[in-house]
């Protein structure tokens, strides 16, 4: 497998956050569902969350806030992981996953590309398809952008 060498908008190897400007209300949005399912009174960013992190690549350990800066600045980068900044902490990653689900067409599809070809993104897209199916259940809803959102995530990833 070759990490880092998607193109966005025919720009090859592009840094990270042309692509990924709008969604960052879907990157803070999933630290509030986080925080619904994992750590309600503290901060989820760095709060064990087993089930996601035997998610990971093996070997795989988070950078850290300082760190991260380490990786390529690049779509892909490592196995299971979308973005650098998803290498620095644990809630940093899920915050990713969010943000390329919820996102522009453009993101989207590279996270089902990465689905793809990288069983570790397919594993992280399903398990948070999983959790916020469960954080937006409202029978009625079926028409909102979030749960055609969750279907075609299903259909595409999972």
């Amino acid at each position: 497998m070759r990490y880092g060498t998607t193109t966005c908008g025919g720009i090859p190897n592009f840094k990270s956050f042309e692509c990924y400007d709008v969604p960052t209300i879907h990157h803070e949005l999933t630290h509030s569902v986080d925080r619904k399912f994992l750590s309600p009174n503290k901060n989820s960013l760095s709060d064990p969350d087993p089930e996601w992190e035997k998610l990971n690549a093996p070997e795989f350990q988070y950078y850290g806030k300082d760190n991260f800066l380490q990786l390529p600045n690049v779509w892909h980068p490592l196995p299971g992981i979308m973005l650098a900044y998803g290498a620095s902490l644990l809630g940093e990653d899920r915050a990713v996953f969010g943000a390329l689900i919820m996102g522009w067409p453009a993101t989207y599809n590279l996270l089902v590309q990465a689905c793809q070809t990288d069983p570790f993104v397919a594993a992280k897209v399903r398990l948070t398809v999983s959790r916020w199916k469960q954080f937006w259940p409202f029978p009625g809803a079926e028409n909102t952008e979030w749960k055609i959102r969750m279907a075609q995530t299903d259909h595409d990833c999972c």
